[in-house]
């Protein structure tokens, strides 16, 4: 359809597929019709691609595989429906003709079946194709014949909407207007209520381009904007070519041709994109008429020679592009070329019975008269005349109209139509006269006015110098008088800053000492605590030793005698063996084994077992990344062990806790520590300074770690400690 004139009206409609619409995108369904191999698979990703219009390859790769298979299965019903999916490539190629045969065929082979939705897109595809042939009567059938399909089976309000669309651009073109508006209305009633933003876009456009024949341009440019500010809401940006399309038009019959200019260079860079031959050729062509209202002729004349490849096939463009060209010749005043244009209108208008326009007359007329052949000039002015009896005419003005009312005059038969048209012309000239002046009288008004307004503004401005002027002297004077007695004050207020000022200092100097005082305290304490946790691991050492050397071995030594001689009491031989038990389990609790023989997750595991043998809490331990955790270096293993050990300590003495949980993780830089209970927890603003918690916090100050604690009355208390892992440990 034309794009001066019309929307894009996109064919496509929003389908359902086994009762319910698409939630895959496209790409799941392909893989889906690859696993499927079957024709309903394949079709159903093909009509995703072309609700969406995106992806033609995939398109053909999906309806040549549909056509396959359906051919393979002699299902008909599948086989049409992929016929319509596929016209839609025929479509963005132009190929307007091919693009109805090919509905016409499926429409045939679903004659039988009941897929009516499909039916009714084909019957709306071959009412598009007849739109964009200008052929109105036979849009307006197949369209309607679409509507009682739809209203039959109660088809979908997306694929009614496309179809009012349809009908509005056909009594738009043959001017009835308010069926034009009609439809229109619900157009947009349809696509509002099933919040269709792309198709909403385009009845917005529809009705922009319905004000604009009604010549009401302001209304129309509120249209056109409403359709440009959805746009940004979008993704695609490829129809909007046609809304800058329309709004180039409407600034061109308003008489703003730079404004027109502009707005068809917008959509010529949005038809870059584009892979449609045709549609691309008709903005070229818009966009050459347009420089020619602007007076640029040569850049007018490059780009309708560049649109001619592209619009051949559309006689209406083709003959509008050679009018636009031959006015452009005309204007540079190189006739030949003009006159060559103008027969390639004359010989199109012959055979595709194509409209010539009062500037084709115009020109033949402006031609003829120069080579003084005024017999020929009044015949093609007396044509010029029949023509403004049947249609309106649109690009004519005074020069025209003179021209005509000339070459009857000079003719000499017909001065009464001559008398008219100077008569025209003259009240053409006086209109626009009057315009240019009522334009300029409100211009100069509003300069007018913007002048009143800046004398009064300087009247004002020194009117109030003056009173400022006045203020000044009288606030002079006050403020002498204010210096002095602020004079007096300052030196009063110095004194006293002076006396503060040693007072602060004093006070300074007092809190600096008090502060190193504290600082040495807290080194002091640290100092204690460091030797007091090194002394109570020697100890340790040594005790564990002590015991596992000496008092272990002889308990095992009496152990053994007593199992040697039978006649001992067994009883005392348990007692014995239990003994030993504890006082080994004290050993490794004072100090483990070397690590060498155990590692870090076998020493945890063994302490856990023997909390939760003996004592009422029980104790969940978690370890993370198990096989790295063994791999850190002795010094800060023993430092884990020991950090569990006092964290495990206090939950016993102090939490009467029944559920405790240790976690144990580590990453390539950080190791961290979790320990949690279920406890009545304690107020930390009046526990802050317990041995233990010391003990953890100097642990981790060592590692150059993080300790955080988190508990209040009644909560449970949670510990984490982070660390590096590249610290240096020192051995205590």
């Amino acid at each position: 359809m034309k794009l001066v004139n019309c929307l894009f009206c996109a064919s496509a409609a929003a389908f359902t597929f086994n009762g319910s619409t698409y939630a895959q995108n496209i790409e799941e369904l392909h893989q889906y019709a690859i696993e499927q191999q079957s024709a309903k698979a394949w079709n159903a990703l093909a009509e995703k691609i072309y609700s969406e219009r995106k992806k033609p390859e995939l398109l053909k790769e999906a309806t040549d595989k549909a056509i396959q298979l359906a051919k393979a299965n002699n299902d008909s019903a599948q086989w049409g429906k992929a016929l319509v999916y596929a016209s839609d490539l025929l479509y963005q190629e132009g190929k307007f003709i091919l693009y109805q045969k090919q509905n016409r065929t499926a429409l045939k082979m679903l004659q039988s079946t009941q897929a009516y939705s499909i039916k009714e897109t084909a019957l709306n595809n071959i009412a598009t194709s007849f739109g964009e042939q200008d052929q109105i009567d036979s849009l307006i059938h197949y369209t309607k014949k679409a509507m009682l399909l739809n209203y039959l089976h109660q088809g979908n309000k997306s694929t009614w909407g496309d179809e009012c669309q349809n009908l509005s651009y056909a009594y738009s073109v043959l001017g009835i207007a308010d069926s034009a508006y009609h439809y229109t209305r619900l157009t947009i009633n349809a696509l509002t209520a099933i919040k269709d933003t792309i198709r909403l876009l385009d009845a917005y456009n529809q009705m922009g381009v319905f004000y604009v024949k009604r010549k009401q341009y302001p209304d129309a440019l509120s249209y056109f904007n409403k359709a440009l500010n959805m746009y940004d809401l979008i993704d695609n940006k490829h129809n909007r070519l046609y809304i800058y399309t329309n709004l180039a038009a409407m600034y061109y019959k308003w008489g703003k041709k730079a404004e027109a200019v502009k707005f068809a260079h917008h959509a010529l860079k949005d038809g870059l994109n584009t892979d449609e031959n045709a549609t691309y050729g008709k903005l070229l062509s818009n966009l050459g008429l347009y420089m020619y209202g602007n007076r640029q002729y040569q850049a007018s004349i490059d780009t309708l020679r560049q649109a001619l490849p592209y619009v051949n096939k559309s006689f209406y463009y083709l003959g509008s592009t050679y009018q636009t060209l031959a006015n452009n010749y005309e204007a540079i005043h190189k006739t030949d070329s003009c006159e060559y244009f103008l027969d390639k209108v004359d010989s199109l208008a012959n055979i595709h019975q194509f409209i010539r326009s009062e500037l084709f007359y115009a020109s033949k007329v402006s031609i003829l008269m120069n080579r003084k052949e005024y017999k020929k000039a009044a015949e093609y002015a007396r044509m010029f005349k029949n023509l403004d009896k049947t249609k309106e005419l649109t690009e004519c003005s005074p020069h025209i109209y003179n021209l005509i009312s000339q070459a009857l005059e000079l003719e000499g038969k017909d001065l009464r139509s001559a008398l008219e048209y100077k008569k025209k012309a003259a009240a053409m000239q006086d209109t626009l006269y009057q315009q240019e002046t009522n334009r300029r009288m409100v211009e100069y008004y509003t300069r007018y006015q913007t002048a009143q307004k800046d004398l009064k503004i300087a009247e004002m401005t020194i009117e109030q110098q003056q009173k400022e002027h006045y203020w000044m002297i009288a606030i002079g004077s006050s403020i002498f008088l204010v210096i002095l007695l602020i004079t007096l004050v300052l030196y009063q207020r110095i004194k006293r800053i002076k006396q503060e000022k040693e007072a602060a200092d004093l006070y300074i100097r007092i809190q600096q000492k008090e502060q190193e005082l504290d600082n040495l305290a807290k080194e002091m304490h640290t100092h204690i605590l460091h030797s007091y946790f090194k002394g109570t691991e020697a100890e340790r050492k040594r005790l564990a030793k002590e015991l596992h050397d000496n008092v272990a071995n002889e308990l095992l030594g009496i152990s053994m005698l007593m199992k040697i001689h039978p006649e001992s009491n067994e009883e005392a031989a348990q007692h014995l063996k239990k003994l030993h038990e504890e006082v080994r389990a004290i050993s490794h609790d004072l100090m483990p084994p070397v690590f060498r023989q155990l590692t870090l997750s076998e020493l945890l595991r063994a302490h856990m077992g023997r909390l939760n043998n003996k004592e009422n809490c029980k104790f969940e331990l978690s370890l993370s990344n198990e096989d790295n955790l063994n791999t850190i270096k002795e010094e800060m293993s023993l430092a884990v062990y020991r950090i569990i050990q006092e964290l495990t300590g206090n939950i016993l003495k102090y939490a009467s806790a029944t559920l405790a949980s240790v976690k144990i993780r580590m990453d390539s830089h950080n190791f961290f520590i979790d320990v949690s209970d279920n406890g009545i927890g304690f107020d930390t603003q009046k526990v802050t300074k317990g041995v233990g918690l010391q003990f953890i916090r100097n642990r981790v100050e060592e590692l150059n770690g993080n300790f955080q604690l988190h508990t209040s009355i009644g909560n449970g208390c949670e510990i984490f400690i982070t660390f590096p892992l590249n610290t240096t440990v020192e051995r205590q």
